[in-house]
């Protein structure tokens, strides 16, 4: 049964519960958020325990943008990735457990390539911009430094598109197909624009260094890859382990895949506009 064709139909009640309690998730998750721990202890830690490159010539700098796309997955500009868990699960085809992982797989690919794409762009644009790429700058624009400002402005607009999508999930329409998987990739590669974390100012920093579009270009989807492979684990994890079982709830009950991942979509896009356009803006105002 394919999904995208089925309503999202159910008591009234019980929906506002859940899409209430989305709200309140991503809202309480943005007020608890501990930058610090996260971006210090979790980000520092992983990238430390991965180590340095020691590698010359090209490929020490995109070792290093690996490790700072690895550091970089749980930290305030690139947790609501993990949204993508849901949408992916509820595209789900097939009945046995080699169709279901293939088909598992081609959607990852096909999320990286948009995160690909969106990545790659950028990489060109921050050399033609230069040291007057806000996330480089030392400037500020009053009391709001530009890394910050250019952080809030990418990361609160990246909230408002999940929130969209998360809307079309809630009313049975989902993005579909290949080119849907592409579009929330897109998306999701917004993410390394907005992207404040030290480690990887240093990356986009020897990328625009470099003076080469197409380094600079290759670092960057080098980082957004490397803040994919989190969650590529986790959902073909999940998918292997559990796809079979998935699969047989979701011809049971077809519109509960898609509230799940609705709700799931609506409270990190809410996440990130507590985040990103209320809670910093205020802190550092």
């Amino acid at each position: 049964m394919n999904v995208s064709t089925v309503p999202v139909s159910g008591p009234g009640t019980a929906r506002a519960i859940w899409i209430g309690l989305a709200l309140v998730l991503g809202a309480g998750l943005a007020v608890g958020w501990q930058y610090e721990f996260v971006d210090d202890v979790i980000g520092g830690g992983i990238a430390q325990l991965l180590g340095g490159s020691e590698a010359s010539g090209w490929l020490g700098p995109l070792v290093t943008a690996g490790i700072a796309g690895l550091a970089g997955t749980f930290t305030a500009c690139n947790v609501a990735c993990f949204a993508s868990v849901g949408p992916l699960t509820a595209s789900g085809s097939g009945a046995t457990r080699r169709e279901l992982v293939t088909h598992a797989t081609r959607q990852v690919l096909l999320l990286g390539g948009g995160m690909t794409l969106v990545a790659g762009c950028y990489g060109v644009v921050a050399v033609l911009a230069g040291q007057s790429l806000p996330m480089l700058s030392e400037a500020s624009y009053g009391p709001v430094p530009a890394r910050l400002a250019q952080a809030s402005l990418v990361n609160t607009a990246f909230g408002i598109g999940l929130t969209a999508v998360a809307v079309r999930y809630l009313m049975g329409r989902p993005l579909q197909g290949n080119r849907g998987m592409v579009l929330l990739g897109c998306l999701l590669g917004l993410l390394i624009v907005g992207r404040p974390f030290p480690m990887f100012r240093e990356v986009l920093a020897d990328a625009v260094g470099s003076g080469n579009a197409v380094v600079a270009a290759a670092l960057m989807v080098v980082v957004a890859l490397g803040n994919l492979v989190f969650v590529a684990v986790l959902f073909l994890g999940v998918i292997a382990a559990a796809g079979p079982a998935i699969h047989r709830v979701s011809a049971a009950r077809p519109r509960l895949l898609l509230t799940i991942g609705g709700c799931l979509l609506l409270a990190l896009g809410t996440f990130s506009v507590a985040y990103w356009g209320v809670r910093i803006p205020l802190l550092v105002m």
